[in-house]
């Protein structure tokens, strides 16, 4: 309300001003309002006081219509390559070891298969022929002699040509005989050390 009983005033200044201007010969000049004041100027001073304020209103609007500066700078990529983290696998896969043992031969050595046999000739005194082995270096009167037997031993087979055979048992080690006839008497051959046994050999009183 106020701004218009304020345009009214200067309205009706202006139009009060206006006879007297052409009745003091104001012919080229206008009339000019500013801050509520009438003014009454020629037209080249009208040109330039608006050129001037034309003018300020331009650099106005030129600094106005000034893009501003972008104040963005570029965003910095936060993201930073992933690093892998999956390791590579190693094998657990260890080589085989064999348990398979060499097999050991359950097998024993055999023991000799081979037959201790002797021969004797028998004297022509002697009914028979008896072979007395033990143990060499032994006793053989002793319990624990390894032997065939206390004297005369154990009878020889005979073979029918006046010689008799005898095979010594396996169980006694490093054997010595004695031959006799079976009797305690002069019939005994050797009378004091016994003979090595020997495979295959064939004993005769000299």
């Amino acid at each position: 309300m106020k701004k218009k009983t304020i345009f009214a005033v200067l309205l009706a200044m202006t139009l009060a001003a206006a006879p007297a201007c052409l009745m003091s010969g104001c012919s080229g000049k206008t009339v000019y309002l500013a801050d509520d004041n009438v003014t009454v100027i020629t037209e080249a001073e009208y040109n330039q006081l608006h050129g001037q304020t034309s003018g300020a209103a331009n650099t106005s609007n030129a600094a106005a219509s000034t893009p501003a500066e972008s104040t963005a700078a570029p965003a910095e990529s936060s993201a930073a390559p992933a690093e892998s983290s999956a390791a590579p696998a190693e094998s657990s896969a260890a080589p085989a070891e064999s348990s398979a043992a060499p097999a050991e031969s359950s097998a024993a050595p055999a023991e000799s298969s081979e037959k201790i046999v002797i021969t004797f000739v028998k004297p022509e005194k002697w009914e028979t022929a008896y072979a007395h082995v033990y143990e060499k270096d032994k006793d053989a009167n002793l319990e624990e002699t390894k032997k065939n037997g206390d004297f005369p031993g154990q009878e020889m087979t005979d073979n029918g040509d006046g010689t008799y055979s005898y095979e010594i048992p396996s169980d006694i080690p490093d054997p010595v005989v004695m031959f006799s006839d079976g009797k305690e008497g002069p019939n005994q051959w050797p009378r004091v050390s016994p003979l090595a046994v020997e495979n295959g050999k064939v004993y005769e009183k000299g």
